[in-house]
């Protein structure tokens, strides 16, 4: 009798190292789900056409329709910003994940930005205007509008 009751914990012991292996052969030739890194993002954004250099240059850019910003390696590049009633903001998404430019206010809010997914806004009232990325809510900016 003795005999049998090592019979059963050793049969046990052999299933769950079995179920053991069969877990982690199964975790190591899972492929890893790949993330693009900040710097290929740029690498690929340079592939496009654009200067390795315009990472360097200011991201706020005055033009006939208005102020652009860029959104990236986790912030907005013009943290303030002040401008004149009527200008229009463009942010454009140039980081590889989503991201957000939400009033914190809620005046406005965009949905998620994906990479050089742009977002719009007309300030038509003076005063100042926090915003952060929802996703990421140290990402934080503000807007300054004059009369």
């Amino acid at each position: 009798m003795k005999r049998y009751g090592h019979v059963l914990p050793r049969a046990l012991l052999n299933l769950a190292g079995a179920a053991l292996f069969a877990l982690l052969a199964t975790t190591a030739t899972a492929a890893p789900t790949p993330r693009t890194s900040p710097a290929a993002a740029q690498s690929a954004h340079d592939a496009r056409g654009q200067s390795a250099l315009s990472r360097f240059l200011p991201s706020t850019v005055a033009d006939a329709d208005g102020v652009q910003v860029a959104i990236k390696e986790y912030k907005y590049d013009a943290q303030t910003l002040t401008v004149p009633v009527g200008t229009t903001v463009t942010w454009t998404n140039e980081d590889p994940d989503m991201h957000t430019v939400t009033a914190t206010d809620r005046a406005f809010s965009s949905t998620g930005l994906d990479y050089d997914e742009k977002y719009s806004y007309t300030f038509t009232a003076p005063g100042t205007y926090a915003y952060y990325c929802a996703l990421h809510p140290f990402m934080t900016g503000q807007i300054v509008v004059q009369p």
